[in-house]
């Protein structure tokens, strides 16, 4: 019999599929991760009220000239709605949530009256019609259309369905799947195990998948080689109703492998049997009534492969997710060249990093279908200078004909498969090296479940070994490259780096080395210009150590995203020596958080900034975002947009439009009390 193409195989199997299963209602409290059976539309409006996005006052447009007097008539709040009509010259104090009083048609913020708690505030800063007003029906209207037949309830959509007013919803039955091992040479886990016997872990592993899938599992335990023992089994997942049976082992043609033979006496109408795949070739397929039978081979890594190929898309159409056999791939790179094969298609287990250039996947070396260890259970890792501590995405992969790999996403665990293909074309490919114009022969591949990790030598010192980590840091502080700082618990400070340390930075890169002032930060300057800060004044009467030095106005506290008026009145003044400053205006802000702590900021720092609208990519800046927020950041400049980074991997990246950014000065020193 000829080998069936993957592709062929799955869409003949999915049309023996006879359809999704009937639908029944559960309440929502149990639908977490099942499958909607018919549309979902709204029964009520959200919000129900045009209410309030911020605290403050309830307001008309109209009166909101700075310096306006504004009498405050009352209070809404969420669930105590305020009953009356406003009229002009009246504010009523609101909260976020609120429902918008009569005559009100605009949210005067709080930061934006002075008087707040008062029997009448005056308007700093007045704000367009409509501002921070939720309009009735925002988020959507009765009747509207929700969610579709055939989506997974995430916690998203039961969210909605909840807001939308329904206390139940109506959902596919989970298909009943019936999982049988065979073999006489498998015994259950903690059972004892015999000279000539293994423990079955195929069984426990296809569970595990099913109910992923959406299916419920009925177990019919090991039958052993034999027709009658075969017979029950199968006789049992008839009686139980079950969809689908997944026999595991015994689908070859050697003397024991006997499921073939008790499927057909069992009345099964014969699919296909064997699959252009390795590992998975011994695979089969047919009808037992309206139970589809599925086949798989007894080797672990043959019998998984085959669970997420066939047995996925299965559930997927009795449960009438939308195109079962779709295509459930991104770009990735390929991180080794690979041997040439026959016409099966080569499903490798295979190691996954994240690179500049995207995910790559490099196959082991050992492949033996037998062996689940390789790779089984590690996260995807970050290549070696790349940030850590993020939580990434673990998908499954797949391949492309110019050597991008296409990262499949029908799991969020276990293994990366990369699949090759018997075709090979030529032209320009994609490496992890960069993109090469000469001709080479370039194989087609693809990619199944997962996420290990690339095996590295283990390190030296472990970070969640304290002994370790004691000894490092007396290490460096012997050798002079670090200090502790008294009074600060848990602080160190870098006091010089190894010869030849940072050669590696690219051409054209930028460094921050910030200079570290200690003791007292100085005495209080004459006030700065109202608005962001003006120009430092020298010192009158410095003492004898600083007189050479020039006070610098604190402008506040900044941080990931500070609003605005935390940064336009003068707090109090530093004392900087001069030849720290250079020409230029300078304004300093203390740091709260640890956003910028890779570039050597720590929360406590204060910052000194050279006033400036413009900088270059690399340099740390203090941006305005929209006129209403302050920042701390590292600047990329990306085409036509602006990168605003934070040096921690746990802050992510704000890519804006240039619009939206205005530049208030950049990096020049820090300041650090001991």
């Amino acid at each position: 019999m000829a080998l069936t193409p993957v592709p062929a195989a799955l869409r003949a199997l999915l049309d023996s599929v006879p359809g999704p299963t009937p639908v029944e209602t559960l309440p929502l409290a149990r639908c977490a991760w099942r499958v909607l059976g018919a549309d979902i539309a709204a029964l009520r409006t959200q919000p129900p009220f045009a209410n309030s996005a911020m605290d403050g006052y309830a307001v008309r447009a109209d009166d909101l000239a700075q310096g306006t007097e504004l009498r405050v008539i009352g209070e809404s709040a969420a669930g105590r709605s305020f009953a009356g009509t406003l009229s002009a010259g009246e504010a009523v104090r609101i909260f976020t949530g609120a429902p918008i009083p009569e005559g009100a048609d605009t949210i005067l913020i709080q930061e934006n009256a002075d008087g707040v708690g008062s029997a009448a505030i005056t308007v700093r800063e007045g704000a367009p019609k409509g501002k921070f007003v939720r309009k009735a029906g925002l988020d959507f209207s009765d009747g509207d259309r929700l969610l579709a037949t055939g989506t997974r309830l995430d916690s998203a959509a039961l969210g909605l369905s909840a807001a939308a007013g329904h206390p139940a919803l109506p959902v596919r039955r989970k298909p009943l799947v019936a999982i049988l091992a065979t073999g006489d040479e498998l015994v259950l886990p903690g059972e004892p195990v015999g000279p000539d016997q293994i423990v079955a872990s195929n069984s426990f592993a296809l569970a595990a998948l099913v109910e992923q899938a959406g299916g419920s599992v009925l177990d019919l335990g090991i039958a052993r080689d034999d027709h009658a023992d075969l017979a029950a089994r199968i006789g049992q997942a008839r009686e139980a109703g079950a969809d689908v049976l997944v026999t595991l082992g015994g689908a070859s043609v050697g003397a024991h492998d006997l499921v073939q033979e008790a499927l057909k006496r069992a009345g099964m109408d014969l699919g296909f049997w064997k699959i252009a795949m390795r590992p998975g070739k011994p695979m089969m397929t047919g009808r037992l009534g309206p139970m589809v039978a599925i086949g798989l081979p007894g080797n672990p890594v043959s019998s998984i492969v085959c669970g997420h190929l066939f047995v996925v898309p299965v559930i997927e159409a009795l449960l009438g997710v939308p195109s079962p056999e779709r295509d459930r791939s991104e770009p990735g790179l390929l991180g080794r060249d690979m041997p040439a094969n026959d016409e099966r298609e080569d499903y490798l287990r295979s190691s996954l990093v994240l690179t500049e250039a995207g995910w790559e996947a490099t196959p082991f070396e050992r492949q033996d279908s037998s062996m689940l260890g390789p790779g089984a259970g590690d996260p995807p890792r970050l290549r070696a200078g790349r940030p850590q501590g993020r939580s990434l995405p673990l998908h499954p992969v797949a391949l492309g004909s110019d050597r991008r790999i296409r990262l499949r996403n029908t799991t969020r665990t276990g293994m990366v498969f990369v699949i090759c293909f018997e075709s090979a074309t030529t032209g320009r490919f994609q490496s992890a090296g960069g993109d090469h114009a000469d001709t080479q022969t370039v194989r087609t591949a693809s990619f199944h479940p997962g996420a290990p990790a690339r095996k590295r030598r283990p390190p030296l010192l472990r970070r969640d070994e304290k002994s370790g980590i004691h000894r490092l840091i007396m290490a460096l502080e012997e050798r002079g490259f670090i200090r502790r700082l008294p009074n600060r618990a848990r602080a160190l400070e870098v006091i010089k780096l190894p010869d030849g340390a940072g050669g590696g930075l690219q051409p054209g890169a930028r460094r921050f080395n910030p200079s570290v002032v200690q003791g007292g930060l100085g005495k209080d300057a004459p006030p700065a210009k109202d608005g962001l800060p003006g120009r430092a004044r020298p010192v009158e009467a410095a003492p004898e150590d600083a007189r050479n030095t020039i006070a610098i106005p604190v402008m506040g506290r900044i941080a990931a995203g500070t609003p605005i008026s935390a940064i336009q009145s003068r707090s109090h003044s530093v004392a900087l020596p001069a030849d720290m400053l250079g020409s230029g205006e300078h304004f300093a802000l203390e740091v709260r958080g640890d956003s910028m702590v890779e570039a050597g900021i720590l929360d406590g720092d204060t910052v000194v900034i050279r006033r400036q609208d413009t900088a270059n990519t690399g340099d740390i800046i203090v941006a305005l975002i929209d006129d209403e927020e302050a920042t701390l950041k590292r600047l990329r400049k990306r085409g036509s947009s602006i990168a605003l980074e934070a040096a921690n991997p746990a802050y992510e990246t704000r890519v804006l439009g240039p619009d939206r950014v205005k530049i208030q000065g950049r990096l020049v020193n820090l300041m650090r009390r001991y």
